[in-house]
């Protein structure tokens, strides 16, 4: 309630406390989902998977140490070519790190107005570099 409060009290932080703005939409690309499955043996790797205009990727990105997470960076579309863009990194909010490397399993699928002519998958980590190309 204090939340309702303070946006009825100051009017001009209603929109940038209501919610996030996550950039607009990528043209060609209907939906997203990405997400952490586990943990995995620490090498950059990924497969891909197309089924008609439905894009899979499952793969296990490196971070730097024990807190590192895994994220979507991007997703592009250049005509018909598409670039899926998987990240580690380390939250804001991480304490107490171990010192090692650790591999983060994930599952990411993108959706297409129009199948796609290729497909590279991109890992930003440890090791930078493409790590999975279609067809």
């Amino acid at each position: 309630m204090r939340r309702r409060a303070l946006l009825t009290a100051v009017p001009s932080l209603a929109v940038p406390l209501s919610g996030c703005s996550a950039g607009p939409p990528t043209a060609g690309v209907d939906d997203t989902d990405f997400r952490v499955v586990g943990d995995c043996p620490a090498n950059d790797a990924a497969t891909v998977t197309v089924d008609g205009s439905d894009v899979a990727v499952e793969g296990c990105v490196v971070g730097a140490n024990g807190c590192a997470d895994a994220r979507l960076a991007a997703v592009t579309l250049d005509g018909a070519a598409l670039t899926v863009v998987v990240e580690s990194f380390v939250p804001d909010d991480a304490e107490a790190c171990t010192q090692a490397l650790v591999g983060r399993t994930y599952r990411a699928t993108v959706a297409l107005d129009a199948p796609a002519d290729s497909v590279r998958v991109v890992h930003r980590g440890v090791d930078d570099g493409t790590v999975a190309t279609w067809p």
